[in-house]
């Protein structure tokens, strides 16, 4: 038996009242619901995103729609830290130069 892994998008959804999120239910996996600020997060899968967002945007207390950007951040931080260090190098010996060319006579 073979297990296939779905891929799936997060949808945050601004809403204008958290009365009718459980009608967001039909929709995907309602991952995440704030009353105090009035947005949920909605999982879909990944060929029904545009047909989702679509009959969202039609809904009465939907206000905006975002898309979820987690999928695309990088879950590995390999060699972050040795670039990090030559972009900070980088910055201060263009620091240094500058601090250098002001300082010379003309």
């Amino acid at each position: 038996m073979q297990t296939t892994t779905q891929h799936r998008v997060g949808l945050i959804i601004w809403l204008y009242t958290p009365k009718y999120v459980n009608k967001l239910k039909n929709f995907g996996l309602l991952h995440y619901v704030s009353r105090k600020t009035n947005y949920a997060v909605l999982y879909v899968d990944e060929q029904e995103v545009e047909k989702t967002v679509n009959h969202l945007q039609s809904l009465h207390f939907v206000r905006e729609i975002e898309r979820s950007y987690q999928t695309e951040m990088p879950y590995t931080y390999d060699g972050l830290l040795e670039e990090l260090d030559k972009q900070a190098q980088a910055v201060n010996k263009e620091k240094e130069a500058q601090s250098i060319g002001l300082f010379t006579p003309l």
